[in-house]
């Protein structure tokens, strides 16, 4: 009676497969990376994002970072992201990266229009004297549809900071 029964569930599996597959653990462990959207142009299809800050400034001097990100699609789209949307990064001239910014996970939620523009500033500064590279990348999910998230990586702009 035993045979029976597991012999019946397996033909009721089987006859509920379409296709049978190479790989029997295909589409069981699906695990999506973030869409990362930069390009050398820093535009993408539906995004770009973008830096501004001073060339040069004097050591123990604050700077503002300035970060952009365009929505560059007709849609308007529901993001959400931490308390803020960019992650900003300073790098010495050794590659080393000088600056720590702590932000909340908070999850924010707020409209991104067709076109929309948003624009955050991060006031810096920078101690000793040298050549530093800054860049920053938006960090967003869009949680409506497919709810996928995003990385946008700003261009790199180029600090000289003097005594």
């Amino acid at each position: 009676m035993k045979q029976i029964i597991i012999i019946a569930l397996l033909s009721l599996v089987a006859c509920n497969q379409s296709s049978i597959s190479d790989d029997p653990f295909k589409g069981l462990f699906q695990h999506e990376e973030p869409t990362k959207q930069s390009a050398p142009s820093n535009e993408t299809e539906d995004f770009s994002a973008s830096i501004s800050v001073a060339d040069q400034l004097k050591s123990h001097e604050e700077f503002i970072v300035e970060a952009t990100l365009k929505n560059l699609t007709n849609n308007g789209f529901t993001i959400q992201h931490a308390a803020k949307v960019f992650y900003v990064t300073i790098k010495d001239s050794n590659g080393k990266v000088v600056n720590t910014f702590v932000m909340p996970e908070v999850g924010i939620v707020r409209n991104f229009q067709a076109n929309q523009v948003i624009t955050e500033q991060y006031a810096c500064k920078l101690e000793k004297p040298g050549r530093y590279e800054v860049s920053a990348t938006a960090r967003f999910a869009i949680v409506e549809g497919d709810n996928r998230d995003y990385e946008v990586t700003t261009n790199k702009a180029t600090i000289d900071v003097v005594l």
